[in-house]
């Protein structure tokens, strides 16, 4: 029962992160627009593959799996193609990165039975930085087949290509290190693991899935120069309402929405938070 209620607890996380108001500039149920049925409608696709991290995660733990044979490029390579395929829009590359990352350190923690933040800083080298080549390769694949060119000409500017990765024996967590800088779907990696701790910090006073969401939303935002710093805390919801009106942002939101799916993800995997 454990684990089933740890992957119905990571599907519930996506669908909030989705869903919840007001995340000006990211997709959220109140836009008037076709996206927000679409997001979900990825989400759904996405889900069957959260369950296969999360068993590949086991299996790691238990040691039938390493970091060599983990697949995780692959995994993200196959989920983006089906969400593109299922939706017809490029799917969130970021929040799909993150929820698959998520769903592996998930799955090993329900084997170790230690807290899922501590198992994420634990095996991060494992996981991110000891596969092989081609499934670095894959992770590329999967953005180049569904049209994600502002993460690829990023790589590119890194002087990351196919033929690098190959040539220098790069890993799924070198790409990410990078790809963190366009998608905060990509923070779990060596250096990106602090930015998350942090965010995680601070949602020991919150008590749902929603106002951790926009309260994570509001703060990495504000991290990455989108927001107004150092709104108090009762006025954030209203500050976001004014942002989105003023409708000065236009999608970059949606690169937040893998980082606050990890920040919320692992305090929501350890100690639950409860619907409002």
């Amino acid at each position: 029962m454990a684990t089933e209620r740890t992957l119905d607890k990571m599907k519930e996380l996506i669908v909030i992160v989705i869903s919840t108001p007001v995340k000006a500039g990211a997709i959220h149920r109140l836009k008037i627009d076709p996206s927000f049925e679409s997001r979900l409608a990825e989400a759904v696709v996405t889900f069957k593959y959260v369950e296969e991290a999360f068993e590949r995660g086991r299996d790691l733990a238990k040691g039938s799996l390493d970091s060599h044979t983990l697949g995780l490029g692959a995994l993200f390579g196959r989920a983006v193609r089906d969400a593109f395929d299922f939706t017809g829009r490029k799917p969130l590359v970021g929040l799909v990165y993150a929820s698959l990352s998520l769903a592996v350190v998930a799955g090993y923690a329900d084997v170790t039975g230690r807290g899922v933040l501590e198992e994420a800083g634990r095996i991060v080298r494992t996981v991110l930085y000891g596969n092989e080549p081609e499934d670095t390769v894959a992770l590329i694949e999967g953005l180049e087949a569904v049209g994600a060119s502002d993460y690829l000409l990023k790589l590119e500017k890194s002087n990351i290509t196919k033929r690098s990765v190959r040539l220098n024996m790069l890993s799924i967590g070198d790409l990410a290190e990078k790809l963190q800088e366009v998608d905060e779907g990509f923070s779990y990696n060596i250096r990106g693991i602090t930015r998350i701790r942090d965010l995680y910090s601070g949602l020991h006073s919150i008590r749902n899935l929603a106002e951790a969401v926009i309260k994570t939303y509001y703060r990495l935002g504000a991290v990455r120069g989108l927001f107004t710093k150092n709104i108090p805390e009762d006025k954030i919801f209203g500050y976001m309402v004014r942002v989105e009106k003023e409708g000065k942002l236009r999608e970059e939101g949606n690169r937040l929405l893998g980082g606050v799916c990890l920040a919320v993800g692992f305090r929501h995997l350890e100690t639950g938070l409860a619907l409002p």
